[in-house]
């Protein structure tokens, strides 16, 4: 049964899902496709109604993952580490790869996520298993794209009202154009198809 935060915070139950995950291989895989899932969600959210571009729905999760990273929109500290979960998911997936997670491989996967974890958490990783990184890691990803996530909607939700608050606006009321037209010649331009000329009667007035 779902708990209340979890209702209200759709990130909450899949993190607690990918974290009680006993086998490393499929943690990885599993985390690796909720990944690719958040960072489609990221790109997603800062265009309008979260509708990607046809241009972009083909590029590939490295490239996608480049271009949320360069919006701003994930923390470039993450990219290393996804890439180091993306190339043991194509280890474990693959003939030949390895049946299990080695101590070593484990500790590769933290070292590019060490600066962005707490204190606490560094002291606990002392002694752990190779699935205890692993799932320290597959946590720090998941909590740092769904933040992003959250950062990129609202900064696009307060975009569109603000751009609707600023289209609601007409530009010029009646009296302002009155006493701009008595001007004369200093606007002039407005005569020869420039400026305010180019605006709809509706834009210009306000009642």
């Amino acid at each position: 049964m779902s708990t209340e935060a979890e209702q209200s915070d759709p990130f909450a139950a899949p993190a607690r899902e990918l974290i009680a995950e006993k086998d490393a291989f499929r943690l990885t895989v599993r985390a690796h496709a909720e990944i690719e899932q958040l960072v489609l969600m990221a790109l997603q959210s800062v265009f309008v109604d979260s509708k990607l571009p046809d241009d972009l729905k083909h590029i590939g999760f490295a490239r996608s993952l480049s271009l949320a990273i360069a919006l701003g929109l994930i923390p470039p500290e993450l990219k290393q580490v996804v890439k180091s979960l993306t190339d043991l998911r194509n280890e474990f997936a693959h003939a030949g790869g390895p049946n299990e997670l080695s101590a070593a491989r484990a500790k590769e996967l933290i070292r590019p996520i060490r600066p962005l974890l707490p204190d606490k958490i560094i002291q606990e990783l002392k002694g752990k298993s190779p699935l205890f990184y692993l799932r320290v890691a597959v946590f720090v990803i998941y909590v740092e794209l769904a933040r992003a996530i959250r950062l990129a909607t609202a900064e696009r939700d307060f975009a569109e009202q603000a751009v609707a608050e600023v289209r609601a606006k007409p530009i010029l009321t009646v009296e302002e154009i009155t006493e701009l037209l008595a001007q004369g010649d200093s606007l002039a331009w407005i005569h020869r198809g420039g400026g305010w000329g180019h605006l709809k009667p509706s834009r210009l007035v306000r009642v």
